[in-house]
C-alpha cells in the first residue's frame, strides 16, 4: 500500500516539474543593443552640468528579432529596431519612465555599445553618466564605450547599410583597430571601472562621423585617474600612443626613404614587441622605451634594380624606424609637456622595478609641478623586414 502511495504522489508532481511558471515570451521583451546618454538640453561651453537640475536623454535602439535576417523577405524591407529616447536628471530615473510607455520591457543582456556624448565627457561628467551601466546587475561588463563627436543619440537613429543595427555595426569595427594605427583598442565598461577604482590615467576611444557616410573610430578622450576630462587624442597621437604600447599588431607604415616621396613603401608588422627600462640612479627616474618590430613589405613604388637589396632593405627598415621613433616622440611631448599626464604607463613600470620609490614619488606624479612632466624619456626602435610578399625584383 505504502508502495502505491509513494507512486500516485510521484505522478501528482510531474506537472509541477514541467511546468514553466515565470516564462517569458520573446515577443514581449526588448533587447537593448545600444544605448547613448545626452544632456536633455544644450548646455552652454562656460557652464557647468547642473546635477540633480539639468535632464539627461537616454536613447536606446532595441532590436526587432523577426525584422532581422531570418525573419523572411517582408521583414528585411523594414527597420530592425526602434529607438526610445526618455529624459530625466538620472539614468535610471529615466529607465523607470518606459514601462508607462511601451509594453516590452527592457533587457540588458545583450547590450553591445554605450555612447557618451562628448559635451557631457567634457564637463567631466563621465563616471556619473556611466554609474547607472556599471551598478545594474543586467549590465554586462564587457559592453564597450565611446565618445561620440556630436548627438551621441543620433548615431542610434542611423539605419545605413551594410549594417543599420548601428549597436552591432560599431562593435564589428572597433574590432578592426589591429589594421588601424588611429584606431584605439575598445574599452570595456569593466576597463573604465578599473581604471577609476585604481585611479589610474586612461583613454576611451572616440566615434566621428565622416561626411555623411558612415562613422568612423578615431582617436580618443583622455582622462586622469578620477574620470576628469584632460584632452583628445588626435590620430597622430594615438599612433605613438599604439607604438610605445608595443600595440602596432597589423599595422602598416607608410612612409619613404630620405622623404624623397618617389621612394614611397608600406611596411606591414607581423610583429611588435615594447620594453621600458627604468634608470633609478639620478634624482628623478629616466626611461627608455625600446621598441622592435618585425614585418613585410607590402606595397613599394621605388623604381630602382637595387630596391631588393640588402644595403637598400637597411635604408628601408631604417626609414621605418625613424618614422616610428618620430610619431612616439610626438605623443610623449604632447603628454609631458601640454597635459602633464601619464597614459604610458610609466608609473607602473616604476612600481613594478623599484617599489619604494615609486612610493615616494606616486602621489606627486602628474600635474603641472609634476614629476612625470620633467623626466628624461628617450625612445628607440629596431625595424627588419622579413618578407616582401610574392614579388622580389622591381618590373
Amino acid at each position: 500500500m505504502d508502495k502505491r502511495k509513494r507512486v500516485l504522489a510521484l505522478l501528482l508532481m510531474l506537472p509541477l516539474l514541467v511546468s514553466c511558471w515565470d516564462r517569458t515570451e520573446i515577443e514581449e521583451v526588448g533587447f537593448v543593443i545600444a544605448a547613448s546618454v545626452t544632456s536633455a538640453e544644450s548646455v552652454k561651453e562656460d557652464e557647468e552640468f547642473d546635477v540633480g537640475e539639468d535632464k539627461l536623454a537616454l536613447t536606446y535602439q532595441v532590436a526587432i528579432p523577426a525584422r532581422m535576417v531570418g525573419g523572411g523577405e517582408e521583414a528585411q524591407d523594414e527597420r530592425p529596431f526602434l529607438t526610445v529616447k526618455t529624459t530625466e536628471r538620472s539614468n535610471f530615473g529615466a529607465n523607470r519612465n518606459l514601462p508607462s510607455r511601451r509594453p516590452r520591457l527592457m533587457n540588458y543582456e545583450h547590450l553591445k555599445v554605450v555612447l557618451l556624448e562628448e559635451e557631457l565627457v567634457e564637463k567631466n561628467m563621465l563616471k556619473y553618466v556611466l554609474d547607472f551601466f556599471i551598478r545594474d546587475h543586467e549590465m554586462r561588463r564587457n559592453t564597450e564605450v565611446f565618445i561620440v563627436d556630436g548627438d551621441a543619440s543620433m548615431v542610434l537613429n542611423d539605419d545605413r547599410l551594410p549594417d543599420p543595427l548601428t549597436g552591432m555595426s560599431i562593435m564589428s569595427t572597433a574590432e578592426n583597430e589591429t589594421r588601424d594605427l588611429a584606431m584605439l583598442e575598445p574599452r570595456t565598461i569593466s576597463y573604465v571601472t578599473n581604471a577609476l577604482l585604481n585611479n589610474s590615467n586612461f583613454v576611451v576611444p572616440r566615434l566621428i562621423e565622416r561626411e555623411n557616410t558612415s562613422y568612423r573610430v578615431r582617436g580618443g578622450a583622455i582622462f586622469s585617474g578620477d574620470g576628469k576630462f584632460m584632452g583628445w587624442l588626435s590620430d597622430e597621437m594615438t599612433i605613438g600612443l599604439k607604438l610605445m604600447e608595443g600595440n602596432m599588431k597589423n599595422g602598416i607604415v607608410e612612409t619613404a626613404i630620405d622623404d624623397e616621396q618617389d621612394k614611397l613603401f608600406v611596411f606591414e608588422t607581423s610583429r611588435m614587441s615594447r620594453n621600458i627600462e627604468v634608470d633609478t640612479s639620478g634624482e628623478t627616474p629616466s626611461f627608455h622605451v625600446s621598441m622592435k618590430a618585425e614585418g613585410t613589405l607590402v606595397e613599394s613604388w621605388i623604381e630602382d634594380e637595387e630596391a631588393v637589396s640588402p644595403a637598400f632593405i637597411n635604408e628601408m627598415e631604417e626609414s621605418v624606424e625613424s618614422y616610428m621613433v618620430d610619431q612616439a616622440e610626438k605623443t610623449d611631448a604632447f603628454l609631458q609637456e601640454d597635459l602633464y599626464l601619464d597614459i604610458l604607463g610609466l608609473v607602473e613600470e616604476l612600481r613594478i622595478q623599484d617599489h619604494e620609490l615609486w612610493r615616494q614619488l606616486k602621489d606627486d606624479w602628474d600635474g603641472p609641478e609634476g614629476v612625470f612632466r620633467g623626466l628624461d624619456i628617450t625612445i628607440s626602435a629596431d625595424v627588419k623586414i622579413r618578407h616582401f610578399m610574392t614579388k622580389e625584383r622591381v618590373f
